[in-house]
């Protein structure tokens, strides 16, 4: 009988060093709601992985650590994973959605312990383009056609193709233009009026930033007269 006690003592002995020791040393606990940040309406089939945020002298890069979940119907989320060296972040996706990142990071997760990780994601698009055209002597120009052009994020080399949106500017040489679009690619706007071109850095087109719900990209075009 005796003998039997010592083993169940060493037992739960080995047991409690377990959850303290290993267990708590080699997983984190995170839990949640993903919701939209309009609506606050939750959002479920959200992405999120855990990623490695690796430093460097110009800012930093994530790198795959292929640890992830999804949110349920209730936008609900609880993962654990194993702790990584150096910062652990979680980064959510969801189709036709963006998240906006706090003081340039991600959430971080703390090591060790169970954290409730609430995430705000913002609805994308349509993305809305306003500006003035004028020449270089600062006359409004009307009539003149403004394009949406855009090429896959891979490439940085080849010419942007237009995806058949175009709007015309009025007298007062104001635009307005909206347009859908997809993560894979980047966007330019490209305007055209004959007897005048438009250079910018080498290209006859302009980048723009990813649209965020809410604002409007505001691009001004100076055309040259030829």
């Amino acid at each position: 009988m005796k003998k039997l006690l010592y083993l169940i003592t060493i037992f739960i002995i080995l047991i409690q060093s377990c959850n303290k020791d290993g267990f708590k040393s080699r997983y984190t606990k995170a839990y949640g709601t993903v919701t939209d940040s309009e609506t606050g309406e939750p959002l479920s089939e959200v992405k999120l992985e855990i990623k490695k945020m690796i430093f460097e002298t110009s800012g930093y890069t994530l790198e795959e650590t292929g640890q992830y979940t999804y949110t349920d119907q209730n936008g609900y989320y609880e993962f654990k994973f194993k702790n990584l060296e150096g910062f652990n972040v979680i980064v959510p996706e969801k189709e036709g959605y963006v998240f906006i990142l706090f003081n340039s990071n991600y959430p971080q997760i703390p090591t060790g312990m169970k954290t409730e990780i609430n995430i705000e994601l913002t609805k994308i698009g349509p993305a809305i383009v306003e500006g003035k055209v004028t020449d270089n002597f600062n006359n409004l120009l009307n009539n003149v056609k403004l394009s949406i052009l855009r090429r896959p994020k891979n490439d940085n080399t080849s010419y942007p193709i237009s995806i058949d949106t175009v709007t015309y500017s009025d007298i007062d040489g104001l635009y307005h233009i909206e347009y859908r679009e997809e993560e894979d690619y980047n966007y330019f706007i490209k305007p055209e009026k004959d007897g005048y071109y438009y250079e910018l850095w080498g290209e006859d087109y302009c980048y723009l930033n990813k649209y965020i719900q809410g604002n409007v990209i505001i691009r001004n075009f100076e055309m040259i007269i030829e």
